[in-house]
């Protein structure tokens, strides 16, 4: 089981499901949907005192285009090779390192 900044893989998995199903009826071009983003600043998740105002990368760290498929039984997403690449160079520290689920940029979670 994957874990992130305490994170387990089933609570990033729900957030996955909640933010496609909320997203499946966006047809504008600039709508990105749902990613996840890195924060601009490694703000610990504990010093995040309100989602709007924390800075997220300039690209997400995962975005739709990146997840093959998503089995909700067990929480399992697999990922692109190109995702895998991406995730797999990130330097994470043992503290972790902060993310934010957004949708259309905007942080929901």
């Amino acid at each position: 089981m994957i874990r992130l900044l305490g994170y387990t893989t089933a609570k990033i998995t729900l957030i996955l499901v909640t933010t496609v199903v909320l997203i499946t009826g966006c047809h504008n071009s600039e709508c990105e949907g749902f990613a996840i983003y890195l924060t601009e600043e490694d703000i610990p998740p504990g010093m995040i005192e309100s989602l709007s105002h924390v800075k997220i990368a300039d690209q997400p760290v995962i975005s739709t285009e990146d997840i093959i498929t998503y089995n909700a039984q067990i929480h399992e997403m697999k990922l692109t090779d190109k995702a895998f690449e991406r995730i797999s160079q990130l330097e994470v520290p043992v503290s972790g390192t902060s993310f934010l689920a957004c949708v259309d940029k905007k942080p929901v979670y």
